[in-house]
């Protein structure tokens, strides 16, 4: 029980990584300019922490380790996107079913106001998704006895 609850809550012990900084999970719809002769692609933000950003491309973009990139982010509560200079640490790519690009980074260059609110997006998301998670939980301990 302890186990799915630490995997709930976010707090899983089984994957031991050497962070630095506490990575905030998300879904934000970017746009990646990897090129000045390029349109830019559609992106999704799906990590941050206090250094840097993960994202994932849904179509195959030549980039390379150590390239810097600029990254459009659209945040759901905001009319202006943030925009933040990023130089790429590393590319993975996987071809199970789609081709998808996950892609890691670290931050050269974003306004310090934006960066905060951007961190604070991440927060809230993460304080939702416990919420959520708590109800649910509370909501099977009054069916379930066995969940109290």
């Amino acid at each position: 029980m302890e186990s799915f609850l630490n995997r709930l809550y976010g707090f899983d012990k089984s994957k031991i990584e050497h962070r630095k900084y506490l990575r905030f999970l998300l879904s934000l719809h970017a746009e990646c300019h990897y090129t000045t002769e390029e349109t830019a692609q559609e992106c999704r933000i799906v990590d941050m922490c206090d250094q840097g950003l993960g994202f994932e491309l849904d179509t195959p973009v030549d980039m390379r380790d150590g390239q810097n990139v600029l990254l459009t982010i659209f945040l759901p509560d905001r009319k202006m996107p943030v925009n933040a200079i990023v130089k790429l640490q590393w590319i993975k790519t996987s071809n199970d079913g789609f081709l998808k690009q996950r892609v890691g980074s670290r931050l050269l260059f974003i306004d310090a106001k934006e960066k905060a609110q951007l961190l604070q997006h991440a927060h809230t998301m993460r304080l939702v998704g416990v919420a959520k998670n708590s109800f649910i939980l509370r909501a099977m301990a009054f069916r379930y006895r066995r969940f109290q």
